[in-house]
Formats: C-alpha cells, structure tokens, sequence
C-alpha cells in the first residue's frame, strides 16, 4: 500500500510536470528529470505523436429503387458499401421486426440514437451496430441500421465495421441522408 501511494505520488508529479503547473516557491524541478530509475519511462509530451488517418472518399457507382433504394458505394481505396433503405413492409411493427430480425443474425456491438439529415430533414433516429461472421474473404462484414419511423428503415452494409463507420461519417453519406 505504502509503495502504491509512493507510484502514485510520483505519478501525479510527473504529470503536473510535463502540463506546466506552476510550483510553489522554493520546489526547483528540473525540466529533464527524468523517473527512469523508478522503473518508469517518461517521454517529453512533444515527441509523443498523433497518429492521423486519412479520410476515406466514397463515389456512388450504382443506384436503384425496388421496394425501397439502393445505393452502391465505392471507397477511395477500392472497397465496396451499400446504403440501403428497405421499405418492403406495409406497417411500422412489420418493419421494427424485419429489422430486429436482421440484426439479430449477427452481433450488436453499439445501440443508441443518432440525428440524421440536415435542416428540415433532420430526424432523430434509433441506430444500432452490428458485427456479422467472417466471409468467404475472411472480413467480418458489418451493418449499421436506424430506424425513425413508419414503415421503412435503413441501414449501411459495408465489409468490415470500420469501413462502416468510415463510410457513415462521409459526406456521401451526409448528401444522400439529406434527401
């Protein structure tokens, strides 16, 4: 116990150190100590870098509407998304259970609600994630769903979670929920 409160103590040091507080006169601390010898390894915060990715684009490829819509996506890097808005059903209920069906095939990995559409076409909609079993090309495809109201409901089916949410966060996406 003794020697956590000791860890911690030296811990908090550190990090008052490295964001620049101010020491009560008298403390002189030198800006290169270093805890090294403690067994910990402290790094400088302006060596310590960000790792930035880049922004995925999405050009739509293809397009169609049976039932609902369809809108084929590629990827900048060359991978495949669909956006699909399935409106098969006759009633709101109808359309609640197909789409809890669907999810129900795979993994949910997030729930919540989300605002989708811009200006007047902004809606609050229920969102949930999920994560499907590995395909033939050893990805584990991903589907993001919501649902607002009514009889139809959409969702995002792309090869991989991350190319999802990639994809989600794109302004294709952003143009076609605005519609």
């Amino acid at each position: 116990m003794r020697r956590l409160s000791f860890q911690l103590i030296i811990a908090l040091f550190v990090f008052a150190v490295s964001n620049g507080t101010t020491w009560p006169a008298g403390l002189n601390v030198k800006s290169e100590w270093s805890i090294t010898s403690l067994g910990y390894r402290a790094e400088p915060l302006s060596s310590v870098q960000t790792r930035t990715r880049k922004k995925r684009k999405f050009k739509l490829v293809s397009r169609s509407s049976e039932s609902g819509s369809y809108e084929g996506y590629e990827s900048s890097d060359g991978q495949e998304v669909s956006l699909i808005g399935a409106c098969y059903t006759s009633t709101a209920p109808e359309a609640r259970q197909e789409m809890q069906r669907m999810i129900s095939e795979g993994r949910v990995v997030q729930r919540g609600w989300r605002h989708y559409g811009h200006g007047r076409h902004r809606r609050l909609g229920k969102r949930t994630v999920a994560i499907y079993p590995k395909d033939e090309s050893g990805e584990k495809p991903a589907k993001i769903f919501w649902y607002v109201d009514g009889p139809c409901f959409s969702y995002i089916e792309a090869g991989s979670l991350q190319l999802a949410l990639d994809f989600e966060r794109s302004d294709q996406f952003a143009k076609a929920q605005s519609y």
